[in-house]
């Protein structure tokens, strides 16, 4: 169990057991809740506990000011498995990574990408589990949500997971649809709340090594 998280103990034992007993190691989770809630905590202590499962990680943290660029995170994403991978893919798929990676100069084909990354996660799926952790999917660029999810519905024998943090939905479309995404079936959402006053109390004692009166500490849990 990931150790530092005070709170959310349950969440994680989900996650862990998930990681541990997924029979084909594939699972979709979101952390869903309101900002500074502490998704962004969660999903680190989550992607911590499948490295210490072998897992192979790949992490992206878009921002909202990075929606209007191309591709932004799935260079975050997939940048260290282009020099191991890149090599295996035909030319036409190869051209296009290295385009949409930076790499070469052009427009980047977007079927001949979908599918260069495809051959990608396969490649390196091949070897072990492959976990995909996208922290603040609502800021997900719209042209790494249609290459990943081309890719990931298409991952249906490979070893996949993909574990996401994201604010509540609003009224806009949804950057990824998970549940067509991984074995067509809902993710499992975990709806975060805000922590609970006892919890409160350790967590102030964790991090500034005192404690506060109860008063006081109901104060500062409102």
């Amino acid at each position: 169990m990931a150790t530092g998280v005070l709170g959310r103990e349950q969440e994680l034992a989900t996650v862990e057991r998930l990681l541990d007993e997924r029979q084909a190691r594939r699972l979709a989770v979101i952390i869903e809740g309101d900002a500074g809630i502490g998704k962004t905590t969660l999903w680190e202590a989550a992607l911590d506990l499948a490295r210490e499962r072998s897992w192979r990680v790949l992490a992206a943290r878009p921002a909202e000011a990075e929606l209007r660029f191309s591709y932004v995170a799935l260079r975050d994403l997939l940048g260290p498995l282009v020099d191991e991978a890149i090599e295996e893919l035909p030319g036409p798929q190869r051209r296009a990574v290295e385009i949409a990676f930076l790499r070469a100069e052009g427009h980047a084909d977007a079927p001949a990408l979908s599918a260069g990354v495809l051959g990608m996660l396969r490649a390196v799926a091949a070897s072990g589990p492959v976990l995909v952790g996208i922290d603040d999917l609502q800021w997900l660029d719209a042209d790494s949500a249609r290459v990943l999810d081309f890719a990931l519905r298409r991952m249906t024998a490979e070893p996949v997971g993909v574990v996401a943090a994201s604010r509540p939905p609003g009224p806009g479309p949804v950057p990824l649809r998970l549940e067509r995404a991984v074995d067509g079936r809902p993710p499992l959402t975990m709806v975060l709340g805000p922590m609970a006053v006892g919890e409160l109390h350790q967590l102030v004692h964790a991090r500034f090594g005192r404690w506060l009166p109860r008063p006081v500490l109901r104060r500062v849990h409102a």
